[in-house]
């Protein structure tokens, strides 16, 4: 319910600007984000139902490959905007290196990214601002959201702590090291990985 409910509630979202606009262009291009909304409700039916399949029991080889990070973020990201901008919430995504890449199943991150990123939407008080870090460390891939100054956690981290737990994760709650707020960070053990680009996107 938690993870259906973000892409419901941009889908509303669209709708009633939809109806309010009375320029028939503009209309047809709220419409036309209206459908490409249900098709993203769509693509997260399908990707919870694989993700029910999914387990510590049932997981086979063929489930992981290898995965960077940043991009699968960087979707997420893009999803939720329309929620974020509706709130005046910044979120920033902050990877340093070109590569984040680690053995997982891309559709169990994506899941586990979005839940995250949506809590921290949900509870980051309006004009506030969202941070996610994605890290190379010589051992593991660290991925970090940050709500500034967060009241809550509403988290339903057992879906999250599946995820992780999945790809031989940790998580860990705490919060940032400067302000008040939130930060859950999630530990990932990898092959070692480097590379020099820098790139940030902010929403």
């Amino acid at each position: 319910a938690h993870e259906l409910h973000t892409p419901l509630a941009a889908l509303k979202t669209q709708a009633q600007v939809s109806l309010k606009t009375t320029d028939p262009e503009e209309c047809h291009l709220h419409l036309k984000q209206v459908i490409a909304s249900v098709d993203r409700c769509s693509h997260v039916v399908q990707q919870l139902l694989t993700l029910c399949r999914l387990s510590p029991e049932t997981i086979r080889p063929e489930h992981f490959k290898p995965v960077n990070l940043a991009p699968i973020a960087a979707e997420v990201i893009a999803q939720l905007a329309p929620v974020a901008i509706v709130k005046q919430i910044e979120i920033e995504l902050i990877a340093k290196d070109a590569e984040y890449t680690l053995l997982g199943n891309a559709i169990g991150l994506q899941v586990l990214i979005r839940n995250l990123v949506d809590n921290a939407i949900r509870y980051t008080p309006k004009e506030g601002l969202i941070k996610v870090l994605i890290m190379n460390k010589p051992d593991a891939i660290i991925l970090q959201v940050i709500g500034t100054n967060a009241q809550g956690s509403g988290l339903g981290l057992s879906i999250v702590e599946q995820i992780a737990k999945l790809h031989q994760g940790s998580v860990t709650l705490a919060s940032p090291e400067q302000g008040t707020g939130l930060k859950v960070e999630i530990r990932f053990p990898i092959p070692k990985k480097t590379a020099t680009l820098s790139w940030n996107i902010h929403i």
